[in-house]
């Protein structure tokens, strides 16, 4: 009973620091002096690692076990300490998260407070919308680049910008999924950060902003046919926000070979794929070092844009082989029809093949909102989605 009690407030303390994730997130340049993030960070990595143990698996403990070996030689052998740690413990924090959320026999419990606080999640979906908003109406945080102007907000980078969109978009889904009733209220609301990412031009979220926006008209309406209506008219109004959004511009511009069009990631993934492979066995199996493969390309320190590509430089083909199979049990094991699993499994796969996916930790906190909503869902109603 006090395994349960002390369970019920980890997880209880987790969810509502994942909420006020998303609000500092909104605000990374104001609080990056304090290290808020970071803070706030750490205290989910620790929870999640606290849920880990409680319920601890023996393919979890092989897996963690095996990452923990390659992080060992990463750190090791490292030539840049601090982003090595970093990127291990995005690794981790990801990795704990999904064997302690989604393996564990948490369902309830984590449904339950995600219920209680439901209240406090309607209010950081009008506060960070209507923040959104009031930023793009005034042109702050419009940052200049070689093909215009970008919305960064107060992100600390583009990028984050994008992955930040998909957050809050999941938000507004996890109050809809739990609200049905007035969930059309906080709903209306997700056209803002769809826009917002069209003026932030990170094509890699166009694909997962679009699962979101499937999933709340889906939970939205029951009348089939008005879900049809809604779609086709969401298709409208997404294509036509598209055709007069900086994104297209940046595709118009980026046009001339395949290599520009990727923005550059396919030469990226050519030069360290090459790096990789040049090791000997032993670096092969349990990678060299993130930072290694950061500093491969002369002139340029950067992540590969590619988690299976960084993982193989950092961790080797052990960890990437540990790091899928980790991903790959709660995606196969959610109830939902095939195409709904396809959309899922795109959720995580897509940026994580073309940005990435532990690297980006508020991405990785989108995709437990985008997963509780649907199993809420599921358990409510009883049955299997589909469109």
């Amino acid at each position: 009973m006090c395994r349960d009690k002390i369970k019920s407030v980890l997880i209880e303390i987790l969810i509502v620091l994942l909420l006020v994730m998303t609000l500092s997130t909104q605000y990374q340049e104001l609080l990056s002096k304090y290290y808020v993030s970071r803070i706030l960070g750490g205290a989910i990595a620790i929870l999640a690692f606290c849920l880990f143990l409680m319920d601890i698996k023996l393919d979890s403990a092989i897996v963690c076990g095996l990452l923990g070996f390659s992080a060992v030689v990463s750190i090791i052998t490292t030539t840049d300490i601090q982003s090595e740690l970093l990127d291990w413990v995005y690794l981790f924090t990801t990795v704990f998260l999904f064997a302690g959320l989604f393996f564990a026999d948490n369902k309830i419990i984590i449904l339950e407070k995600m219920n209680k606080y439901l209240v406090f999640a309607k209010v950081l979906v009008v506060l960070e919308s209507v923040s959104m908003a009031y930023m793009m109406i005034l042109k702050i945080g419009y940052v200049p680049n070689a093909d215009g102007y970008s919305f960064k907000g107060l992100c600390n980078v583009i990028s984050a910008m994008g992955s930040y969109c998909c957050l809050l978009l999941s938000l507004i889904l996890y109050v809809v999924a739990f609200d049905k009733k007035n969930g059309w209220k906080y709903a209306i609301l997700s056209l803002i950060p769809s826009y917002a990412l069209m003026q932030n031009g990170s094509r890699t979220f166009l694909v997962p902003i679009s699962i979101l926006l499937i999933y709340i008209v889906y939970y939205l309406f029951d009348n089939k046919k008005l879900k049809a209506t809604v779609y086709a008219l969401g298709f409208i109004a997404f294509s036509f926000l598209f055709l007069r959004s900086h994104m297209l511009d940046k595709i118009l511009l980026q046009k001339e070979s395949l290599n520009a069009f990727s923005s550059g990631r396919i030469g990226i993934w050519q030069e360290h794929l090459k790096f990789i492979f040049s090791g000997n066995l032993f670096e092969i199996l349990f990678g060299k070092s993130f930072a290694e493969i950061g500093y491969s390309m002369e002139g340029s320190v950067f992540r590969s844009h590619n988690d299976i590509i960084y993982l193989l430089g950092g961790g080797g083909i052990v960890s990437v082989i540990a790091y899928l199979y980790i991903l790959s049990k709660p995606l196969i094991k959610i109830d939902v029809n095939i195409v709904f699993k396809l959309l899922i499994f795109f959720y995580v796969l897509f940026p994580m093949l073309i940005n990435g996916f532990f690297t980006y930790q508020h991405y990785v906190i989108s995709f437990i909102f985008l997963y509780f909503a649907i199993v809420n869902n599921e358990t409510c109603s009883g049955h299997t989605s589909g469109l």
